[in-house]
């Protein structure tokens, strides 16, 4: 019996133990009080708002001083714990006052006490009108500025200054912003702004901006060589010069200067940008075929205005020559003498030729191999044709074939062409083709020609359309035996290198 008493003594004892073991904590509750004392540090402020926040936790509270600047925030478990170690920030906020410290938890109470510091950051002002630097074209334009600050705006310390005149009496003043709107029409030009404004700290801050008014459209003047109204252009490159400038200074144009084209029908041909060459100046090269045109120029400045100048005609009438190709029956290796630009195709040259043009062949110097175009074949499938180039063709009766070309004034050789020249033509190793574009005076025979090529040319083919075979020339033949190099004939030729020729001369007359 006595045993069991034992026993049993000990058990309690033991579940006395492990009970205590398994109890909870009571956890205490945190406090932060203090007292908070003004800027000065001497005098003690009440209706102060404190927030103390566990940086650990993100867990805050607040309290607000009373009773001669004593505060006091109680924090309690499990909704806001605090263990010592935790960091804890203490914000102190009063009108134009404020303090932010911030503590590690040590022991509870922790006293911790405040002084405050005066709120010195002014408002900010932003979202200027007219924009800073701008040009408008409006001479009444609103005239604002938004301002803001955490403590608010005195409303009665904003101003507003145009061209240094206070215009804030006619001006409406918001708790977030100013806008004046001139009574009288503002000058072209310049005009200065300021705005001021004051929290209700009496922080006071300021901003002052410019912008150009431009309400006058920039002025066009046509200048020499730009054609007279009603006048004739015998160039066939037109060339349009405008003098274009703004009455504001600075004002400057934006890179919009145009001239529009249309055709005598009333169809429009372009509206392209004009090149500046001068401070003011502008042109614009064209080249348009014969017939009636109307023209004007358009301009803007950087403000929006625009001006579009007087409408002009100019009739295009540029010499036409014609040259004439003959054709025998069989096969001929023909060339483009004059740029016809009615002839731009194997199709459309075989049209000009007539019925007894069965097939063209044009020599491919990349495949080193022949391209062919015959009269069953749709329009689509035609190659090219190009000047300085040789065209093989199979007739099936004679014909005689008029080329018809523009001349028009070259600005590159400062003379009348049909094709440019300078005309430059590459040449492959292999065999190719070429006509000469123009009547190169250096250029009359096959020596003369091979000369011109360089080494890499060793030989040179004659098509002779009355014996219907190749005629040739090469390298190791005197020159005395070379064959003429005529006006509208193709030629085949031999090159153990690629060689660049330019020919120069004037256009091929008949």
């Amino acid at each position: 019996m006595k045993n069991r008493l034992i026993s049993i003594a000990m058990s309690i004892v033991v579940f006395a133990v492990l009970f205590g073991m398994m109890a909870p904590v009571q956890a205490q509750p945190y406090t932060v009080q203090g007292y908070v004392y003004d800027t000065a540090g001497v005098t003690l402020v009440d209706g102060v708002n404190v927030t103390i926040t566990n940086l650990n936790t993100s867990d805050s509270l607040s309290d607000t001083t009373e009773y001669g600047g004593f505060y006091s925030v109680v924090f309690g478990w499990p909704a806001t714990p605090v263990t010592i170690g935790n960091i804890l920030q203490i914000n102190a906020t009063y009108p134009c006052m404020t303090n932010t410290t911030t503590v590690t938890a040590t022991v509870s109470p922790q006293t911790v006490n405040l002084i405050l510091q005066a709120e010195t950051t002014p408002p900010t002002i932003i979202n200027l009108q007219p924009a800073d630097g701008s040009f408008i074209n409006n001479n009444t334009p609103a005239i604002c500025a938004n301002y803001s600050d955490q403590s608010g705006i005195n409303v009665s310390l904003v101003k507003i200054f145009v061209d240094d005149k206070d215009e804030t009496a006619n001006a409406t003043v918001e708790e977030d912003y100013v806008c004046y709107m001139p009574i009288t029409a503002l000058s072209e030009g310049l005009h200065n702004v300021t705005v001021n404004a004051s929290d209700n700290c009496t922080n006071p801050n300021y901003t002052s901006w410019s912008f150009t008014v431009d309400t006058v459209p920039p002025t066009i003047e046509f200048i020499d060589p730009t054609p007279a109204n009603e006048s004739t252009n015998t160039t066939g490159y037109v060339r349009f010069t405008a003098n274009v400038s703004d009455p504001v200074p600075g004002s400057g144009l934006e890179d919009i200067i145009n001239v529009s084209v249309w055709n005598g029908t009333g169809i429009y041909l372009n509206n392209k940008t004009m090149q500046a060459f001068d401070e003011h100046k502008y042109y614009y090269y064209t080249p348009l075929p014969n017939g009636n045109y109307t023209y004007r120029a358009y301009a803007k400045d950087v403000a929006g205005n625009t001006r579009v100048s007087e409408t002009r005609v100019v009739t295009v009438n540029v010499t036409e020559y014609t040259v004439s190709v003959t054709l025998e029956s069989g096969y001929n290796m023909i060339s483009l003498p004059v740029n016809d630009t009615s002839v731009t195709n194997a199709s459309l040259l075989m049209d000009e030729i007539g019925a007894n043009c069965t097939e063209i062949f044009k020599w491919n110097k990349t495949s080193q191999g022949w391209e062919s175009y015959n009269q069953y074949m749709p329009p689509a499938a035609a190659f090219d044709v190009v000047g300085g180039d040789g065209y093989f063709m199979s007739m099936s009766g004679p014909a005689t074939v008029e080329f018809r070309g523009l001349c028009r004034w070259s600005w590159q050789a400062m003379n009348w062409m049909s094709w440019e020249s300078p005309f430059t033509i590459s040449l492959v190793t292999g065999y190719n083709t070429i006509s000469l574009p123009v009547n190169d005076p250096l250029v009359t025979n096959a020596s003369l020609l091979m000369d011109e090529i360089g080494a890499n040319c060793t030989e040179i083919f004659k098509w002779n359309k009355t014996s219907q075979g190749w005629e040739s020339y090469n390298q190791y033949m005197p020159s005395a035996a070379a064959f003429d190099i005529v006006c509208g004939d193709g030629y085949f030729m031999s090159m153990v290198g690629p060689a660049d020729v330019t020919f120069e001369g004037e256009p091929w007359r008949e």
